[in-house]
């Protein structure tokens, strides 16, 4: 299944502006070599610096330096440690064309308000019960009636079974 995965994005990143090739700092080079065929304009972000010692950094960093003139970047970053995020995305938008909005930017979503408001509930089930509720439960929002002061969203949550539907109750 990974590997269809993996199949069918490099199929439909042939079209993108830039691509954001993500190593772990502990792989080899060999699914970057294989990336490379594509001929995709890219930035390399090495994962996982937080577990590997600066030596094993260098080491990694010196490895991908062979490919230097294959890719627009190469940032080490740790999304536990929120290490060099900043760093990550302003080498990302430094690569990426300006071009006309493809949606008035008026509108923060092309989303209607109902997805929103399901995502919304959703969220807050699996923050809450996530343990005990598996990913099968759904919401469906009926109706929202915005107020002044209040907005009142009438919604059903969908549960698996009974046992299910107990627990969130």
């Amino acid at each position: 299944m990974n590997r269809l995965m993996n199949d069918s994005a490099l199929n439909s990143a042939k079209d993108c502006d830039l691509a954001l090739f993500v190593a772990d700092i502990f792989d080899d080079t060999s699914e970057y070599e294989r990336f490379l065929a594509q001929k995709i304009p890219h930035v390399v972000a090495l994962s996982k610096i937080d577990k590997a010692s600066k030596g094993q950094i260098y080491d990694k960093l010196t490895q991908y330096a062979r490919f230097g003139g294959e890719f627009k970047a190469i940032v080490p970053f740790s999304v536990k440690k929120n290490a060099y995020r900043k760093i990550l995305l302003d080498e990302i938008c430094k690569h990426l064309p300006e071009h006309d909005y493809y949606y008035d930017p008026q509108y923060l979503t092309t989303t209607n308000q109902k997805e929103i408001y399901r995502d919304f509930i959703l969220e807050a089930i699996f923050e809450n019960v996530s343990d005990e509720i598996p990913y099968s439960t759904d919401v469906e929002v009926e109706k929202v009636i915005e107020k002044d002061d209040i907005c009142e969203i009438y919604a059903n949550i969908i549960a698996e079974n009974n046992h299910k539907k107990g627990i969130l109750i």
